[in-house]
């Protein structure tokens, strides 16, 4: 129906937008980008299209050119959330945009240093580039007593006490962060490998025992499922 609206009018940039997103809901990425780009030809300043296209490229695992993109959508409305959102989890694969990322997220915790989610941006992108870990601790601990219940700044917060040899501080950060999504394999993980070196081998046991099972179930999954709640997160205009 969206494709058919194009048709008759190629110039309401909403028709791409629910036509793109019908399509990542289906789990049919390629033809997201097919879509996109024919929209942008005539609306190439928006930045609803560049998230949605940046989604697309997240889950076709092409994650240089979705880190990119958000960029861009950043560029174009710095106030979206998503974009945001989406770097912080593909920026794992994409150490040489960090210095972009890392501008970013700088400008992003300047522009609103109360905000919970930019404190944690701003610090997880810091202690990546391992270029002020101080700063980036003090931005994690920020965003945990801004919003006690984001289990992502609990467990990078955890990420970086254990690199500054705090294990025994970083138990609570993780437990904390497990409790909030016993779902995360990495959660689990690091507090298996910090029981590990604690000398607590059994609780490690433990650990990455549910990490494995967690990964297994991740793989079993349609390969497009996990992508389904992240892609239903990108609005639709009112």
């Amino acid at each position: 129906q969206m494709e058919h609206a194009i048709r008759l009018n190629r110039f309401e940039e909403d028709y791409y937008f629910r036509a793109a997103r019908a399509y990542l809901m289906a789990g049919n990425a390629p033809a997201t980008v097919q879509v996109v780009e024919a929209g942008k030809k005539t609306f190439a300043r928006s930045a609803q299209l560049e998230l949605i296209l940046g989604v697309a490229y997240y889950a076709l695992e092409r994650y240089a050119e979705a880190v990119d993109t958000f960029l861009n959508a950043i560029r174009m409305d710095p106030t979206v959330e998503q974009p945001y959102i989406f770097i912080a989890r593909t920026m794992d694969h994409t150490p040489s945009r960090l210095p972009q990322i890392l501008a970013a997220f700088k400008a992003a915790a300047d522009n609103d240093p109360d905000n919970y989610r930019s404190n944690y941006l701003y610090g997880k992108a810091l202690l990546m580039s391992g270029d002020d870990d101080d700063k980036a601790l003090a931005l994690l601990r920020k965003s945990v007593s801004l919003k006690a219940d984001y289990w992502e700044s609990h467990l990078e917060l955890a990420k970086a006490l254990e690199q500054e040899g705090g294990l025994e501080r970083a138990v609570p950060e993780l437990r904390r962060a497990i409790e909030l999504n016993p779902k995360s394999p990495e959660a689990h993980f690091r507090l298996g490998r910090v029981y590990d070196r604690t000398g607590k081998p059994e609780e490690a046991k433990k650990e990455y025992a549910i990490q494995t099972q967690l990964i297994d179930e991740e793989e079993s999954a349609p390969r497009h499922s996990g992508r389904l709640k992240e892609v239903e997160s990108v609005p639709v205009k009112p």
